[in-house]
């Protein structure tokens, strides 16, 4: 069993030119109260066969300006594992439940008051997978598909205001797969890879219904691999992040652009007395890319300008550095 209380107050001030704070506009409270009980048991059917079954319960009270009783959540977990080739590859699978309460900042509206309508996000997981790990490596294949309901966006309905709101279902599946392989002592590859289909199943706006499109802010490829060589005592890392284009507004109308950033990193110990000491050189987007770092989802323009949906990467960055190691005198 598991008990957690919040207390939190708040002040809402006018904003002035230069950011400078006016008038107060009111004050705010809310305290929040969860009771969480839960319970895990695991069966051991033979010596390769493991089922692992739980539960958590979870009540939430929300005191302020509105008393409110959340609906209690029951989130079970049944998960199960097999050893195909014991110590080196194993099947798995698991069907879950689960629930994340609104958050203190998705919970206020744009004025500070309390927003009693939004609804907590549930969804349904299920996924089922490979993993092989012979001596010195690893390579784990994982299925998934997620089904969310009220999913909590954010929108922009004026300059710096936001405000939270439930986006109907939402579908998630795909497949990912992460690796570390050691071609030898001085050459290991490793990274990870997921291809997502992420979709609106049902999400009508107002008049808009965006039912069946790409998932905002989800990119359909993702990947993140680096290589590791050593060359004498030096170490080189090689870093490569690719995103796919990705969708950054409900109607699918505007999409931000694939990105491939590379990294670099050399490690160059020096031989001192009595102490330890490394070089480091590390460049950050060795090409120079242009790329956006983030997206703003469903930008709105004010004032006649156009919307600002993405925000510019970091140029190319190199960072030098020196880390030096003195042992202890151990024991005497």
């Amino acid at each position: 069993m598991e008990a957690q209380f919040e207390a939190t107050s708040s002040e809402t001030f006018e904003t002035l030119p230069a950011g400078i704070p006016g008038a107060s506009l009111g004050l705010g409270f809310e305290d929040r109260d969860y009771l969480n009980l839960f319970a895990e048991a695991q069966w051991q059917l033979s010596e390769r066969a493991l089922i692992t079954g739980g539960f958590n319960l979870n009540q939430t009270w929300f005191r302020s300006t509105i008393n409110q009783r959340k609906p209690a959540h029951l989130s079970p977990v049944i998960s199960g594992s097999y050893a195909i080739s014991p110590d080196r590859i194993t099947a798995f699978a698991s069907v879950s439940r689960g629930f994340v309460p609104v958050s203190l900042a998705d919970s206020r509206n744009a004025d500070g008051t309390i927003n009693p309508d939004l609804k907590p996000e549930t969804g349904w997981n299920a996924e089922t997978g490979v993993r092989w790990h012979p001596p010195g490596a690893r390579v784990d294949l994982t299925f998934y598909r997620m089904l969310i309901d009220n999913l909590v966006v954010q929108r922009r309905i004026a300059p710096d205001f936001y405000v939270a709101d439930n986006a109907g279902q939402t579908l998630h599946q795909g497949v990912e797969i992460a690796w570390e392989v050691p071609f030898s002592e001085q050459f290991v590859w490793s990274g990870a890879y997921t291809l997502a289909d992420h979709r609106f199943k049902e999400f009508v706006d107002g008049d808009d219904d965006f039912s069946g499109n790409d998932l905002t802010g989800s990119a359909p490829h993702t990947l993140h691999q680096s290589l590791s060589i050593l060359l004498g005592k030096a170490q080189l890392r090689l870093d490569q992040h690719l995103i796919g284009r990705t969708p950054i507004t409900d109607d699918n109308l505007v999409f931000g652009e694939a990105s491939h950033v590379m990294d670099a990193t050399l490690s160059v110990p020096v031989p001192l007395d009595r102490v330890s000491a490394a070089l480091s050189l590390r460049v950050e987007n060795l090409f120079d890319t242009h790329y956006a770092s983030m997206y703003q989802i469903n930008a709105v323009g004010f004032g006649g300008s156009a919307p600002r949906y993405y925000y510019p990467g970091k140029p190319r960055a190199v960072y030098v550095g020196v880390k030096v190691s003195i042992p202890g005198s151990g024991p005497r």
